[in-house]
C-alpha cells in the first residue's frame, strides 16, 4: 500500500510487515518495462519499452549510466554479484555492458533471417547462430564468467562472459519445471 502522499510504501506477508519511506529519482519514470537491483542493494536499473536502460546510486538518487543500445522493449536484466558487468535483454538481443563505466562489452543481436547472431564488440565477427525466442530470463552465476540465458519453451544457453564463447545448450523440456 502507498500513503496518499506517495512518500510510503507497507508490504506484508504472513511473517512480517515492512513500511519503507521512498526516495525519488530524477530523470527515472516513462514507461517502466522492469526494476532490478544489484545484489549488494546500491544500484537500480530501470529499463524502459523504449529500449533504454537507466542505472542510479540508490543512496545518492545519481543517475550513473544511461544505456541506449537496445531498439525494443527491456525484457530482462542481470547484475553480475559484484555490480561490475550489467546484462540486458530485449528482443533485438542481449548487451553485455560494464557497469562502472557504461561501455559495452557484448552484443548478442538478430539479424535479418532471424537468426541470433553474438558479436564482440567493436569487432563483427559472428560466433555462434541459432533461433531466436524471446528471452525470459539472465543470470550471472559461479564467478561472474558465465551468463546463462533462459529462452522461453525454447532453451537454456550459457556463455563465457568474456568471449562470449557459448558454451552449453540445453534444449527445453516440457515436462521438466523451468530452471531458475
Amino acid at each position: 500500500a502507498f500513503s496518499a502522499d506517495g512518500e510510503w510504501l507497507a508490504v506484508a506477508n504472513d511473517k512480517m510487515c515492512i513500511v519503507q519511506r521512498l526516495a525519488h529519482l530524477s530523470g527515472a519514470g516513462g514507461k517502466t518495462s522492469l526494476l532490478a537491483l544489484s545484489n549488494d542493494g546500491k544500484v537500480l536499473a530501470v529499463g524502459n519499452n523504449d529500449g533504454h536502460i537507466q542505472l542510479f546510486e540508490l543512496a545518492s538518487g545519481k543517475r550513473l549510466h544511461e544505456f541506449k543500445g537496445h531498439e525494443k522493449q527491456i525484457e530482462a536484466v542481470a547484475f553480475s554479484k559484484d555490480a561490475e558487468l550489467f546484462a540486458s535483454a530485449a528482443q533485438d538481443g542481449v548487451r553485455i555492458w560494464s557497469a562502472r563505466t557504461g561501455r559495452l562489452l557484448h552484443h548478442v543481436k538478430i539479424t535479418d533471417d532471424n537468426t541470433l547472431r553474438v558479436d564482440v564488440a567493436p569487432a563483427d565477427k559472428s560466433l555462434f547462430r541459432t533461433e531466436w525466442r524471446q528471452i525470459r530470463n539472465l543470470v550471472f552465476h559461479g564467478d561472474d564468467q558465465k551468463l546463462t540465458m533462459n529462452r522461453a519453451g525454447f532453451d537454456y544457453q550459457v556463455w563465457e562472459v568474456v568471449s562470449g564463447r557459448r558454451i552449453d545448450r540445453t534444449p527445453w523440456d516440457p515436462s521438466q519445471p523451468d530452471k531458475k
